[in-house]
Formats: C-alpha cells, sequence, structure tokens
C-alpha cells in the first residue's frame, strides 16, 4: 500500500508531497500479548521502511536523499510480552 501511494502521489507532481504511513496493527498484537503477531508487523514495518528507501534511491524518479525525508518513529510500546 505504501508503494502505491508513492506511485501516486509522485506520478507529474513536481511540488513534491507529504505521505504518512502507520503499521497500526502492531499496536493491537501488543495488547494482545501476542509476540508471533507482533514479529510479524515488524517485519512488515521493516519491508515498508525498506521499499521507501529503495524508492528514494531509484535514479528513475525525481527523489534523493537532497531533497527528501524519512522519518521513522515508535510511539509507545503496549504488550508485556514473554
Amino acid at each position: 500500500m505504501t508503494q502505491g501511494a508513492i506511485n501516486v502521489l509522485s506520478h507529474n507532481n513536481n511540488e513534491g508531497f507529504y505521505l504518512m504511513v502507520e503499521g497500526g496493527a502492531i499496536d493491537w498484537a501488543g495488547h494482545g500479548n501476542s509476540l508471533a503477531r507482533t514479529i510479524e508487523e515488524t517485519i512488515d514495518f521493516n519491508n515498508t521502511v525498506e521499499s521507501v528507501v529503495d524508492w528514494v534511491d531509484d535514479p528513475s524518479n525525481s527523489s534523493n536523499w537532497d531533497n527528501t525525508l524519512v522519518i521513522v518513529t515508535a510511539d509507545h510500546e503496549t504488550g508485556y510480552l514473554l
């Protein structure tokens, strides 16, 4: 979904764009103390970040690290995973 959003927002857009992506299911996994689901969500989130980095690194678009800011953060920890 992230890659699809980037493709739509960057198409014929010379002014740039802002995109916020949230991995919301990790919150549910943490509250439910589901270690397996938390790991799945972490892997999915990592893959999403990697796809954004790959897009910035792709010389076929107008983005590069001089004109692009990528922020990756977390809001809180929610589970007592054993």
